[in-house]
């Protein structure tokens, strides 16, 4: 998590707390370096969100799958069922 950023002017003092880094990083070292070979056989995205130490499932998906899916970092085992509980992830070669 960034830094909080703290302004005082002469009236008022403001205190900003960012959820995420202002700089994108790329979606396949966010998670950490290993993202791509952990996905090396397919897996799941309960899986992935495992391995990347969150517990939230949507989360995950938004944040570090869909942008390695989109990056062409990752593909998908079923491209046309996105949305499918039997859907894997599987580094793109």
């Amino acid at each position: 998590m960034p830094e909080p950023e703290f302004v005082d002017t002469h009236d008022s003092f403001t205190v900003t707390l960012r959820k995420h880094p202002t700089e994108r990083q790329d979606s396949a070292s966010a998670g950490g370096a290993d993202l791509v070979a952990f996905c090396s056989v397919p897996r799941s995205r309960i899986e992935i969100a495992q391995f990347l130490g969150l517990e939230s499932v949507p989360y995950a998906s938004r944040v570090y799958i869909a942008p390695a899916v989109r990056e062409g970092v990752l593909r998908m085992t079923l491209p046309d069922k996105p949305r499918s509980s039997k859907q894997r992830y599987v580094a793109a070669r």
